[in-house]
């Protein structure tokens, strides 16, 4: 079988965490690494590969290399040498998303300040994982102890979960440890918002809303709101053709793109511009009559390390769980 790994992590990564897991595992002591030809087989790369990541991890400190005898692990480089805390992984959809998307950087800034809490030490996943053999590779040469998935699809959350001790935060997964988000209530307060302004509101969504279980379909079931848009997150460059598609009185769409629409609106349409909402509480500009759904994300984080905690403390098998917390629909007041 192919194998995944140069797409799924840089070689010399894998090399570099495979050696501070043993350091950080062997609690100070000096070990004996294993050698250029066995790594070379175990990880399926050059032996001038590794021994260049070695060369390398020596110059920091990490390593101390014998002439004849060997690599080791240098003793006076260690972590933690009083209590080896376990290392939790936290693991995002598309990797390194977080980079990007304001909203998962708030769900990692509570997932880091819960966990250290536990305590554990926290180790970011950042691959981009679309695949379970992907995402195995990963998840190997990660040297983890237990994981949190956060919006990843639910075939990779369970896998993981039959590998570690595992909590998924957003979309439903079965037989997963979980912390789903939920939005019926707030679609269902919006329904009445949009109804007590106008009959038969029209509303345009321009979201992939399947991690908010029961926000668009609250909307959809409504029989006095007529629905259009598209079923999953929609390109900016292919925004503006759906927007002058239809007299719209709302529009439904990712933070993200609320200072693209409300543009657009008041160029074409200035004395009629929809009320907004983003399905996210992400950073974007002040507009009035804007709404958003507010995540209920420190709660998130606190079942989350909590379970962690049950899991890694317990030796028996325990059935999983599952944790619904309601988004708030919450209007975004300008400053202005």
């Amino acid at each position: 079988m192919k194998r995944p790994a140069k797409q799924v992590m840089p070689e010399l990564q894998k090399i570099r965490h495979f050696v501070m897991n043993i350091i950080y595992q062997s609690e100070g002591k000096k070990v004996k690494l294993p050698s250029l030809r066995t790594l070379s087989a175990e990880f399926g790369l050059g032996a001038s590969t590794i021994k260049q990541e070695f060369d390398r991890l020596e110059r920091e400190g990490y390593l101390v290399s014998r002439h004849g005898v060997g690599v080791f692990t240098n003793p006076k480089q260690y972590f933690f040498p009083e209590t080896k805390l376990p290392l939790v992984g936290i693991k995002l959809y598309q990797g390194d998303a977080y980079f990007y998307d304001a909203t998962l950087m708030k769900m990692i800034a509570e997932l880091m300040s819960a966990l250290s809490a536990f305590p554990c030490n926290v180790h970011m996943l950042t691959a981009g994982c679309t695949t379970v053999e992907e995402l195995d590779v990963e998840l190997r040469h990660s040297h983890i102890d237990a994981l949190v998935t956060v919006s990843v699809e639910p075939e990779l959350t369970a896998f993981a979960a039959s590998r570690m001790p595992a909590v998924n935060i957003g979309y439903p997964c079965p037989e997963t440890d979980s912390v789903v988000f939920r939005g019926e209530a707030a679609g269902r307060e919006l329904a009445e918002l949009l109804c007590g302004a106008r009959r038969s509101p029209r509303v345009l969504q321009l979201n992939d809303s399947r991690n908010i279980d029961g926000f668009r379909q609250a909307l959809e079931n409504d029989g006095r709101i007529r629905c259009s848009g598209s079923s999953g997150s929609v390109p900016a460059g292919e925004l503006e053709p759906l927007l002058r598609g239809g007299d719209h009185d709302c529009v439904i769409t990712h933070s993200k793109n609320i200072a693209f629409i409300h543009k657009f609106f008041g160029r074409n349409r200035p004395d009629a511009i929809p009320r907004l909402v983003a399905i996210d509480d992400g950073i974007y500009p002040d507009f009035p009559d804007c709404f958003y759904l507010a995540m209920p994300r420190q709660e998130a984080a606190r079942l989350t390390a909590a379970r962690l905690a049950e899991l890694l403390g317990c030796r028996e098998a325990r059935p999983p769980f599952e944790r619904i917390l309601e988004h708030k629909l919450c209007r975004h007041h300008s400053q202005s």
